[in-house]
């Protein structure tokens, strides 16, 4: 059965995510890496939808996801850069919003491993400074994420029915 995002805090700059999602880990990790699937959950709010995805695959490879407000057009993105992948049990990689400051980018360590029938994500992300960390929390991204990995629930569901 699939469990609702929960995080800690680790020091002052970590926030190590997890979350339980019941298909294969091979699913769960293109519907990570699969710019024609990340499409399909990763919307944010309702109301929001994501116009641009770009995902590409490999070591020093490039990613870049923008959504936009149904209500008045509103736009931000977050791109990275991929450091290491490991099919279907591992993704390293850069992120950084484009309206983050510092302009110096966090480091996301994505694990999945086999849980009975389903997978367990453990997702790290580093950021470069206290301060950033913080802000990153105030903007209500915990909540974004839960939406978006509900929505994943429901993408898997109909992907493995």
């Amino acid at each position: 059965m699939p469990t609702a995002l929960q995080f800690i805090r680790k020091g002052d700059r970590e926030l190590v995510f997890t979350r339980r999602f019941d298909a294969p880990s091979d699913l769960v990790f293109a519907a990570h890496t699969e710019a024609s699937l990340i499409q399909k959950w990763l919307q944010g709010y309702p109301g929001w939808t994501m116009p641009h995805c770009s995902f590409d695959a490999r070591v020093g490879g490039r990613f870049k996801y923008t959504w936009r407000s149904d209500a008045d057009g509103k736009e931000f993105s977050l791109s990275g850069t991929i450091l290491e992948i490991e099919r279907p049990s591992r993704l390293v990689q850069t992120e950084m919003f484009d309206f983050q400051e510092p302009a110096e980018p966090a480091l996301d360590t994505m694990t999945l491993t086999a849980d009975g029938t389903g997978t367990l994500m453990t997702l790290s992300v580093l950021y470069p400074t206290a301060e950033t960390c913080e802000s990153m929390l105030a903007t209500g991204m915990t909540d974004g994420m839960e939406y978006s990995y509900a929505a994943l629930d429901q993408f898997l569901l109909t992907t493995t029915a």
